[in-house]
C-alpha cells in the first residue's frame, strides 16, 4: 500500500509513505496548533511503521532521520522528481500571445507561481521591489499566481482549519501591497490552468522564488523547461537542486533579493548563460527514471527480487550526483537497438 500524501492508515500489508517535508517543525508559526498536532501524530508514526519512506531530496532525508530518530536511514529512499509541465502540450506562438492578452501581462515582468502561504515569503519579495523602485529607479512588475482577494467559503474553513491561517496571511499580503504602494506593480492572476502555465513562463523575464522552505521546487523544473532564468532561496534542498542553473539569495534579506532581481532584469548575457546551464541540468531528471525507482521500491517492499537496474536506481541520488547521469546516458546510447 502506497500513501503518496501525508495521510497514513495502519494496514496489514507492507506500506510505502511519502511525508514530503517536516516544515511544521521548522516553522510551526505557519500552521494552526491543531495542524501541527495532527502532523506530529501521523508523520513520525508513519515513518517508523512504513517499510519504506520516500522523499525528494537528501536534505529532507537527513531531516526526517534526525527529527524522528529513524534507526535505519536506509529505509528512507531519495527519489527526485522531474518537470510536471513536460506532460503538457508545448504552447504555440499564438497560445503565448493569447495568454499575454488574457492576463493583461506587462511587456517585461518577473514571475512567482505560488499559493499565498506564509512560507512562500511574498512580503519580503514586495520589500525588494519597493527598494528597487525607491533607491535604484527600477520599476519591476511582478506577476504571481494564486488569489488574494477571495477567501474560501466558510464550509472549507471548517473542513480544513489550515485554510483559516492562510486566509489571515492573505490579509497581510494585501496590507503590505498597499503600504508599499505596489498595488499597480504586483499582479495576482488567480489559479492558472495547466494549458496556460507554460506560456506564462515563456513570457516572464525570470522566475524569482523567495520561499523559506521547500522539499524541492517544481516551479524551478517548470521554468527550466520553458527557458526561463531562475533565481531562488539558498535554503533547504534548493541549492542542490539548482546547482549552477540558477542564482541563489538569502530569502530573509530584501536587499539580497533586490540585487538578484536587478541582475536578471538587466543582464541578457547572464540570462542566456543560465538558460544554457538549465538545459544541461534538465538532463539529470526524467519521469521514466523516477517511475522505475518507485517500481523498485514497490518490489523491495513486497519482498521481490530486484534487478540490477532496480538496485542501481535505489543506490543513486541523481539530484546530488548528476555525474552518473552522463555515464548512464553514454552506456544506454552504446547499447544495440
Amino acid at each position: 500500500m502506497h500513501f503518496p500524501t501525508q495521510e497514513y492508515t495502519l494496514c496489514a500489508v507492507p506500506s510505502v509513505y511519502n511525508p514530503h517535508d517536516l516544515q511544521h517543525l521548522h516553522y510551526p508559526q505557519f500552521f494552526t496548533p491543531g495542524h501541527v498536532a495532527w502532523r506530529e501524530t501521523v508523520c513520525p508514526a508513519a515513518c517508523h511503521i512504513a517499510k519504506a519512506v520516500i522523499v525528494n531530496s537528501q536534505w529532507v532525508k537527513e531531516d526526517v532521520t534526525q527529527q524522528y530518530g529513524i534507526a535505519s536511514p536506509g529505509k528512507i529512499q531519495v527519489i527526485p522528481e522531474a518537470p510536471p509541465t513536460l506532460l503538457t502540450r508545448e504552447p504555440s506562438v499564438d497560445d503565448v500571445a493569447r495568454i499575454r492578452k488574457r492576463y493583461s501581462l506587462p511587456e517585461r515582468f518577473i514571475f512567482y507561481p505560488a499559493v499565498a502561504w506564509p512560507h512562500k515569503n511574498h512580503l519580503r519579495l514586495f520589500e525588494a521591489l519597493a527598494h528597487l523602485r525607491d533607491h535604484r529607479g527600477m520599476v519591476v512588475p511582478l506577476v504571481c499566481t494564486g488569489a488574494i482577494h477571495q477567501d474560501p467559503p466558510a464550509s472549507a474553513l471548517r473542513a480544513r482549519p489550515a485554510e483559516l491561517h492562510a486566509a489571515s496571511h492573505r490579509s497581510k499580503i494585501k496590507a503590505q501591497l498597499a503600504r508599499l504602494d505596489l498595488v499597480d506593480q504586483v499582479h495576482f492572476v488567480g489559479f492558472v490552468p495547466e494549458e496556460d502555465l507554460r506560456g506564462l513562463y515563456r513570457l516572464a523575464r525570470c522566475l524569482v522564488l523567495p520561499t523559506l522552505f521547500e522539499a524541492n521546487s517544481l516551479p524551478i523544473f517548470e521554468a527550466w523547461v520553458d527557458g526561463t532564468p531562475v533565481a531562488c532561496s539558498n535554503v533547504t534542498a534548493l541549492p542542490e537542486q539548482v546547482m549552477d542553473a540558477g542564482l541563489i539569495f538569502d530569502p530573509f534579506d530584501p536587499i539580497a533579493i533586490a540585487d538578484t532581481i536587478a541582475r536578471l532584469f538587466t543582464d541578457d548575457d547572464l540570462c542566456e548563460q543560465l538558460r544554457t546551464n538549465a538545459r544541461q541540468r534538465l538532463n539529470d531528471f526524467d519521469w521514466v527514471r523516477t517511475a522505475k525507482a518507485y517500481r523498485a521500491i514497490y518490489r523491495r517492499t513486497a519482498g521481490q527480487q530486484l534487478s540490477e537496474d532496480d538496485r542501481r536506481l535505489l543506490e543513486w541520488d541523481w539530484m546530488r550526483d548528476p555525474v552518473r547521469v552522463v555515464a548512464s546516458q553514454r552506456s544506454d546510447d552504446q547499447k544495440p537497438g
